[in-house]
């Protein structure tokens, strides 16, 4: 991490968190020393997995190379992926990368290791292994980018790893040196995914996307449990969960605080999905604003849709709606997030992006109600959330100011919507509906 410029490709091991060599293969790098926290970035290439695969399991294989006092202390390090539909061979500096466009991502703490294969390795003979931790929800967003194809590669980075010494590591077989000595290429780390094949509709097509994107300050609305009132409209970011705001732009509203849970709103116009339609997939898809301690404890919130053909502008106060007539709901923990767009936002760049859990049963009730048709909006609204503190909230870039400074509108919420199109008959008509209803009293008997 503090000389990310030199890229170590040769060792006979791969370390999780700290490493200090200044071993003759490290020098042969162009390095003095390998010191300190560390970056360790692994590409898998040929990763055959067909493009819109349903992911169930992702993980990383490594065959333990140490254990001991060289690799037994506990230590927390983020895995991540390049957010590419194909990764690109490493190139310096690292960090770099790491900073760059990247999937979501999450910490953990590496298990310690109690048995390992170096100076034992015998022909024919079975690795010590452990895994990652699951990375399915990472590689699904690799393979539903625009240009992921079956036998593309995918880069998985492990860092910001809070190891202070060399205990606080854990050392793996890399595939270097394994021509030689040692194990064989089999030892070297692999990325092992299961997948289900691509939904496909009854007609045999590939499901369509539809995607709308507020456009409007009015339609990202926040307000506060405690006074919800006052519609918040023209702030630059959205939180999900717990706000303590008093600026300029709050009293311009009416309302002298922002303060304790909130509702957050989003309307979304020119829903292009035609009623009757099967819908396979819907989530809201946020741009990150902030990370780090302004939003880095657990909470839990709601999550329903307004049940409405065509859901209306927003009208105060927001906790009618939200305690109104309303889709089914769901209730999760909103992931914390490790990298934000904040200050470093650069023309056409790439936004760090976290989406919502699958909404595709509430967008199911609306699209089969009476009176909806493509082109109508639909409202998405968080609430009911458990968050007690700021640090009880994620922050997202909302649509207001986006025009003046900051990112553009296309980093504002949008909501992406798969379907299939509706059921047709053989004639290219509609199913018919039959129904039959108890109507005497001898039809419903017990005994």
């Amino acid at each position: 991490v503090n000389n990310d410029t030199y890229l170590y490709e040769i060792s006979s091991d791969m370390e999780l968190g700290f490493d200090d060599d200044d071993s003759s293969s490290v020098a042969s790098s162009g390095a003095s020393r390998f010191y300190g926290r560390q970056y360790t970035f692994l590409r898998f290439t040929d990763v055959a997995v067909p493009a819109g695969a349903q992911v169930q399991t992702a993980k990383v294989v490594f065959s333990v190379k140490k254990h001991g006092s060289c690799c037994n202390e506990d230590f927390d390090v983020t895995v991540k992926m390049q957010n590419s539909p194909n990764a690109l061979a490493f190139e310096s500096p690292l960090g770099g990368i790491w900073n760059g466009s990247t999937t979501s991502g999450l910490t953990y703490t590496p298990p310690m290791d109690i048995a390992s294969s170096e100076g034992d390795y015998v022909e024919g003979s079975t690795p010590v292994t452990r895994n990652s931790p699951d990375l399915a929800s990472m590689v699904q967003e690799l393979v539903d980018l625009n240009g992921w194809s079956s036998g593309n590669a995918m880069a998985v980075m492990f860092g910001d790893a809070t190891s202070t010494n060399t205990a606080q590591s854990r050392e793996y077989w890399s595939f270097s040196r394994r021509r030689s000595s040692g194990p064989p290429e089999s030892w070297a780390p692999k990325l092992e995914i299961t997948y289900c094949p691509p939904i496909t509709c009854s007609d045999g097509s590939a499901p369509q996307t539809a995607t709308s994107q507020i456009a409007r300050y009015e339609d990202d609305v926040e307000a506060s449990v405690n006074n919800d009132t006052y519609l918040y409209e023209i702030s630059s970011d959205m939180e999900l969960g717990f706000d303590d705001d008093d600026s300029s732009s709050v009293a311009s509203s009416g309302a002298s605080r922002f303060y304790g849970r909130q509702y957050t709103f989003l309307r979304f116009t020119d829903v292009a999905v035609p009623a009757g339609a099967q819908v396979q997939t819907a989530k809201v898809v946020f741009s990150v604003k902030k990370h780090g301690s302004c939003c880095n404890e657990d909470f839990d919130v709601t999550v329903k849709m307004q049940n409405s053909p065509n859901a209306l502008a927003f009208e105060s106060p927001l906790g009618g709606i939200w305690n109104g007539s309303t889709t089914s709901g769901l209730t999760y923990t909103p992931p914390m997030d490790i990298a934000s767009s904040e200050g470093d936002y650069v023309e056409g760049s790439t936004p760090v992006t976290r989406n919502s859990p699958d909404l595709a049963s509430m967008v199911q009730e609306l699209v089969d109600l009476n009176g909806w048709s493509s082109g109508n909006a639909m409202a998405v609204m968080f609430g009911d959330a458990t968050s007690t503190n700021t640090a009880q909230s994620r922050e997202y870039w909302s649509f207001s100011r986006r025009r003046s400074s900051g990112p553009p509108e296309s980093w504002a919420p949008k909501l992406e919507i798969t379907y299939c199109p509706p059921i047709t008959c053989s004639d290219g008509s509609a199913p018919q509906t039959a129904t039959s209803q108890i109507a005497r009293y001898e039809d419903d008997v017990e005994a």
